[in-house]
């Protein structure tokens, strides 16, 4: 049943313990209260620095990941599964293939395309294609491509003002140009990315006590 679901659906594991605590420490320093002194103009230079080289967010960012724009992002345990433990649920599509070639080159990226005679990854930096005949060996890993335990790299405002961006509905503008330390973005269309709004809180972000996190 395992391999079947694996087959189907990707790679689906138990969060570490370790990890666990994690999940724990981030929930509490993510509350209400921090969430809504974010800044949130912030949080999107840290999102093009960051998640924004793999992810596509409000028409920005990579491809090599899934579009994040239309994802259950708005949920504060979906986004702390994301970015603490990428590696607990990879769907197919996404799982990482490690290659090495006969004169020891060794490749780890998402299957992008095969032919009868080749086969093409894509890694966090390029597009790699790789004759079949010079593989030595092919594994798929159960390891996502995005590192593990991603907030703990980023001082904690900098984690608090991405994850309020993340969940924000609507894109938010850069800084301004002295601030955004080379970040270009149209304002049209866009929200501020300062003060909240809405008796206090920023547009369309409204505590939902149903829930274990903030939304």
């Amino acid at each position: 049943m395992l391999a079947r679901l694996r087959q189907v659906w990707g790679t689906v594991r138990t969060t570490p313990a370790d990890r666990q605590a994690e999940f724990r420490r981030w929930r509490k320093a993510l509350r209400w209260t921090e969430i809504e002194a974010a800044d949130l103009a912030h949080g999107r230079v840290v999102y093009m620095k960051t998640c924004g080289v793999c992810h596509m967010l409000h028409g920005e960012g990579g491809t090599i990941g899934p579009d994040l724009t239309g994802s259950n992002r708005s949920d504060l345990e979906y986004l702390l599964s994301n970015l603490l433990d990428p590696s607990g649920i990879v769907g197919r599509d996404y799982q990482t293939t490690i290659i090495v070639t006969d004169n020891g080159r060794w490749i780890a990226g998402i299957v992008k395309h095969e032919t009868p005679t080749s086969v093409t990854l894509q890694t966090p930096t390029e597009r790699v294609t790789v004759p079949l005949d010079d593989i030595d060996e092919r594994v798929l890993s159960p390891q996502s491509l995005m590192p593990e335990n991603q907030l703990a790299q980023l001082e904690p405002e900098a984690a608090r003002d991405l994850v309020a961006y993340l969940r924000h509905p609507t894109q938010v503008r850069l800084p301004e140009l002295r601030e955004q330390r080379g970040f270009r973005g149209s304002e049209g269309g866009e929200s501020s990315g300062g003060g909240a709004t809405e008796g206090g809180r920023r547009p369309g972000l409204q505590p939902n006590p149903s829930k274990n996190g903030l939304f």
